[in-house]
């Protein structure tokens, strides 16, 4: 049976496979948004992430006129603060069982297991608030008959899982002033994605739980809770409507520039691919931006296939190069030059996003490292999540499981852009079932 002295023979091995670069590696692969950010530690907190709003003046024909309308750079900045997430891997009578008819190595590779799962998972809701406002939400409810949800748009599904703990709210978590519903949490028990529906142990847990109230994971609600555990992302940077809040530090009404560009309700007509073309017009008429990827959902991006399919472009090549998380690419040429069109399922179907990587990013806060582990001061701080250990160096975390040990892991981060006028969001026309 395992114990907590065992537990510290094994912990060099779960240390040395799980480097500052593998934890990071893990946390991002599969997630296309996240695969393709760069990451960026930034100290303080908040995160100064500055930017250069204006090249100032000094700019004349002659020289008497350039020296009298000279000014140094115009800079402004966003004062980021940190997102929160934390991953915890229980040692539980499985693990008990496992060690006991299998060995030790059996309950390594268990463990493994778990923390495989949980950086995948917390990766899986990084990439999703990566596209959202700050609110946190992951679906809503459309209809409910028994403890069976609807979804009232089915391919949220996709952001469920079982055991996973739900609380709702009337409003989208992005203000101040939203509160949750009473009552307890809801614990998924079924997800059926083709049918977009949720089935819970009980759905009166929620008090006063109702028709299109939104839905978020246990301790993911931003609101009146707390508005800096949830980061905010590239809906809240570029918003589908001109914004008229403040966002980190900084008043965005009558400063265009500050937002990104936009094509919303009203304003963009055509296809998938048309809509992406005139966006890119739009942003470099603007600004003289050139954004080189647009994120779309997964079905939005077949779409976009087979309508250049259509006009006779073969856009999926037989031996194509694919994206970093394992997708397959699909370019189209703009007036802004050539941009690769990157499919993500959880990217909202009703919109593109076309960013400029070079200038949207992951900030997060430096690693701390790993006692024991033999990297560089430079690797440990890139990693985005970090061992939580105690004083000692251990990982193994005493808790109420029923070994009485845990694995902690988190993350302290959030998006940015240090040139929000280089992208922007198109709203695309609505998906066929």
């Amino acid at each position: 049976m395992a114990t907590a002295n065992n537990l510290t023979t094994y912990e060099p091995l779960i240390k040395e496979n799980y480097t500052s670069k593998v934890r990071t590696a893990t946390f991002r692969r599969k997630y296309p948004l996240l695969s393709r950010l760069t990451f960026s530690p930034r100290e303080g907190s908040p995160m100064v992430v500055p930017m250069v709003t204006s090249h100032g003046g000094g700019i004349a024909s002659t020289l008497s006129a350039a020296q009298a309308s000279a000014k140094g750079l115009k800079g402004d900045q966003w004062l980021v603060t940190h997102g929160q997430m934390v991953g915890i891997v229980p040692l539980s009578t499985l693990v008990r069982k496992v060690a006991g008819k299998a060995g030790p190595g059996a309950q390594i590779d268990y463990v493994k297991n778990e923390i495989d799962a949980k950086l995948s998972g917390m990766g899986s809701l990084v990439n999703m608030q990566a596209y959202g406002a700050g609110g946190g939400s992951i679906g809503r409810r459309g209809s409910v008959a028994g403890n069976v949800i609807t979804l009232t748009e089915r391919l949220d599904a996709l952001n469920f899982w079982i055991d996973m703990q739900i609380v709702a709210s009337s409003a989208n978590g992005e203000g101040g002033a939203d509160a949750l519903r009473g009552g307890t949490p809801a614990t998924v028990t079924a997800v059926d994605r083709d049918a977009g529906t949720v089935t819970v142990d009980a759905v009166a847990n929620i008090t006063s739980f109702a028709d299109n109230d939104y839905i978020f994971v246990r301790g993911m609600f931003a609101g009146a809770v707390s508005q800096t555990e949830i980061a905010k992302g590239v809906g809240a940077y570029f918003p589908l409507t001109a914004p008229t809040t403040a966002l980190f530090g900084l008043a965005r009404t009558g400063r265009s520039e500050l937002a990104g560009f936009r094509l919303g309700t009203g304003t963009v007509t055509g296809g998938v691919t048309e809509r992406i073309i005139k966006l890119a017009e739009h942003g470099n008429s603007l600004y003289g931006a050139t954004p080189g990827h647009a994120f779309l959902h997964t079905k939005q991006w077949g779409a976009a296939a087979r309508e250049q399919q259509a006009q006779g472009f073969r856009s999926i090549a037989v031996g194509a190069t694919t994206s970093q998380a394992g997708y397959s690419k699909l370019m189209m040429s703009s007036v802004a030059g050539e941009i690769e069109l990157v499919n993500d399922p959880q990217c909202p179907p009703d919109r593109v996003h076309l960013l400029d990587l070079d200038t949207v990013k992951l900030v997060h806060a430096p690693g701390i490292g790993t006692a024991g582990v033999d990297e560089s001061a430079a690797d440990a701080a890139e990693a985005v999540i970090d061992f939580e250990q105690d004083d000692k160096g251990a990982i193994w975390i005493p808790s109420t499981t029923e070994l009485g040990h845990e694995i902690r892991m988190t993350a302290f981060f959030n998006l940015t852009t240090e040139a929000p006028w280089n992208s922007g969001v198109a709203l695309l026309p609505a998906l066929v079932a």
